[in-house]
């Protein structure tokens, strides 16, 4: 944070998750204003608090260290404010809730359909006109118990 600050100054900055999956399914992360992240249990999907702002926005910035475990076949979701900022016909945000309901329930056994399910439901809810900003995800899962896992 502190070299972009220098060599940018504090009106660029640099939205990242940082993070390394170590052992038992223990996923350690730094999530530096990205939205928010989505955990997916069994069915179920579970928001993870507010992340720390963006890298570069000063030069001292500090950085909280989360961690999570996931069981096997549970995800780890998150995406860029583009995803969310997506808009319907009636100016609605897709939003949190929007990612929320279009993972909730849904079968999932890789992130590839992960993925897909969150990129269709988006298609249905927007306008092809509300796409302003880029969007990016990325969706974890840690394997069923396995020869292949």
């Amino acid at each position: 944070s502190q070299l972009l600050y220098e060599n940018t100054g504090p009106e660029r900055f640099v939205a990242a998750i940082l993070g390394r999956c170590v052992s038992n399914g223990w996923v350690e992360f730094v999530a530096c204003g990205q939205g928010p992240l989505f955990v997916l249990r069994q069915g179920q999907v579970e928001l993870l608090g507010d992340p720390d702002l963006p890298l570069g926005l000063f030069p001292d910035q500090h950085f909280e260290l989360r961690k999570i475990q996931l069981q096997p076949g549970e995800a780890l979701f998150c995406t860029t404010d583009g995803m969310l900022e997506w808009q319907n016909a009636n100016g609605e945000m897709f939003g949190s809730a929007g990612v929320v309901e279009a993972l909730r329930g849904q079968p999932w056994s890789c992130s590839q359909q992960i993925l897909e399910n969150t990129l269709q439901a988006m298609d249905i809810f927007h306008t092809p006109e509300s796409a302003r900003d880029d969007t990016c995800a990325l969706a974890l899962i840690r394997l069923q118990k396995g020869p292949s896992a």
